[in-house]
């Protein structure tokens, strides 16, 4: 499994943006499968403040005991009370230790994988099924309908060059050529090629589906997951490093593909890569259209407020500590509103380079100069980047342009998969797909854009 540093609880976006790993002597296998122990012996007993300083910097901002709390909650929702330990294993993983404890709860056997980093602190925590966790050949896996393993083929490929070559993977349709390509650009955070969230992976489902339909599509690790070490003493560090030289890199990688239409490569960007998509396109007037799935069109601050204010009020927000939580993420906010160029130091875990980079930049402005074709598409459910805050102000923006598409979808999350009710976090660690008709919509999209 690859989903390192990531958490159950996704609210601040940018949160492992910059999460190097740090030296020091590490805890022996038997020494974190017993800090494993007692940190789920806490999660039962409720005690979420001792949880909750076993954790990294990144994790406490990420997931704070008010929002552990939930998170515990809709498990035991769900799965019923904590009964025993089944088995326990530790191995290592890009860096970290993964100690993964399988559970019986009352309803259903829980695999709880605790990450940690070189300082024995917790750097990721999920819940998810036990059959979910546990390794599987491609062919047992479960695949939606839509995807036809037979109408395509895939290769191991690099973008990029030293020292920042990353590995990724094209989907390329049989039969005869040149077939449209999509370019994928994760959202923030440390992501594998396949955008793998718990036992969700958002970017396979696109590419298979896509490629089952004609179209070639390019997916690659990220540069802050492949190559976070020599990130971590990266001067003036900004979303040039993080996400655009690398998404420009792998559409030159297309370009010059035998196989590939090269006047009809397109950008998909997801969440973050949504909303530098504009910018990206900014700069390559030659890509052949940009695919926005739940781009943000406010700023990261305000997102990462109000992710929280959701949060808080999904788990009653009286609490003492989520008030001091949000003031907390408010402060920060403010800092990044109110930085100067020149200013160094870290705000929300990232440079202060990274927001003096991204002060002036506004997505729908910068998208309201483009005059290539945009899709824009949004889950209804999405409280990470909303209908109301994020996919109005696109309409607003951008709906007297002719060559801009929205379309939004009820039920859906940030994830693009199905769910009921208010969306939470727990719901990512459940096993989905990306919906049939969001492949099916972006599929038709492209085929029907005409080469540039």
């Amino acid at each position: 499994m690859t989903e390192i540093v990531k958490v159950l609880v996704m609210t601040v976006a940018i949160a492992a943006v910059m999460c190097g790993m740090a030296t020091g002597q590490e805890a022996t296998p038997a020494q974190l499968q017993a800090r494993a122990r007692a940190l789920l012996q806490l999660l039962v007993d409720g005690d979420f403040t001792s949880a909750e300083n076993s954790f990294d910097s990144t994790m406490r901002t990420a997931l704070p005991k008010a929002q552990l709390r939930l998170a515990w909650q809709q498990l035991t929702t769900e799965a019923g009370p904590y009964q025993r330990e089944l088995a326990i294993e530790t191995s290592p993983t890009g860096g970290y230790e993964v100690v993964v404890i399988t559970c019986r709860f009352e309803k259903q056997t829980i695999a709880a994988k605790i990450v940690y980093n070189a300082q024995s602190q917790v750097s990721g925590l999920f819940f998810s099924p036990a059959e979910a966790a546990a390794p599987k050949e491609p062919a047992q896996e479960s695949v939606p309908e839509y995807i036809h393993p037979a109408a395509f083929e895939e290769k191991d490929v690099v973008v990029g060059a030293a020292p920042w070559a990353l590995p990724a993977t094209l989907s390329m349709p049989k039969g005869k050529g040149p077939f449209p390509a999509v370019v994928l650009v994760h959202g923030s955070g440390p992501n594998d090629r396949d955008e793998t969230i718990g036992p969700n992976k958002v970017f396979r489902d696109l590419a298979w589906g896509l490629a089952s339909q004609g179209v070639a599509v390019l997916r690659y690790e990220k540069r802050t997951r492949e190559h976070r070490d020599q990130l971590k003493d990266l001067k003036n560090f900004t979303v040039e490093q993080e996400v655009l030289e690398d998404a420009r890199a792998a559409v030159k990688e297309l370009r010059d593909t035998q196989g590939i239409a090269k006047d009809r490569v397109f950008v998909l960007g997801h969440s973050e890569g949504g909303y530098l998509a504009p910018r990206l396109a900014a700069s390559d007037p030659d890509i052949a259209g940009i695919i926005m799935m739940a781009g943000l069109a406010r700023t990261i601050e305000d997102a990462i407020i109000s992710q929280t204010q959701y949060l808080a009020a999904q788990g009653g927000a009286g609490d003492e500590a989520q008030k001091q939580q949000l003031h907390a993420i408010q402060a920060e906010a403010e800092k990044i509103r109110n930085v100067k160029p020149g200013e160094t130091g870290t705000i929300f875990h990232a440079p202060a380079s990274y927001w003096i980079d991204l002060k002036n930049y506004d997505p729908v402005v910068t998208a309201e100069k483009l005059r290539m074709p945009i899709l824009i598409l949004q889950g209804e459910r999405d409280y990470q980047v909303t209908m109301k805050d994020d996919f109005t102000r696109w309409k607003t923006g951008l709906n007297s342009h002719s060559n801009v598409t929205f379309k939004s979808y009820p039920g859906l999350n940030h994830l693009f998969m199905s769910g009921e009710g208010p969306s939470l976090p727990a719901e990512y660690a459940r096993p989905n797909h990306v919906s049939s008709d969001v492949v099916q919509d972006i599929a038709h999209w492209v085929q029907q854009q005409n080469a540039r």
